[in-house]
């Protein structure tokens, strides 16, 4: 979803400030183990999340983009937090 996106910004032509303009897929891809880090040491990724009608974030895709190496990674959730207990 996320390569996805980032062809269709490029495709359309983004605004010079807009942060896809800067960044491209590398082609690394660390999917599969959820993190709250890239392996270059950021804590800076693109996601793509969806809102409510009241403006509230009510989901996202676990593919995120670094934003500084441009690798593929898993985001981290609530859930894959180790102090996480479970309701």
């Amino acid at each position: 979803m996320i390569d996805r996106l980032c062809r269709w910004w490029l495709q359309r032509g983004t605004p010079k400030d807009h942060p896809f303009t800067h960044v491209e897929a590398s082609g690394l891809d660390y999917r599969g183990i959820p993190t709250a880090e890239c392996v270059c040491g950021t804590r800076t990724f693109y996601v793509v999340a969806w809102l409510d009608d009241a403006y509230c974030v009510t989901g996202y895709d676990t593919t995120g983009l670094c934003a500084d190496c441009g690798a593929l990674i898993t985001i981290a959730t609530e859930i894959d937090h180790h102090d996480y207990e479970g309701a």
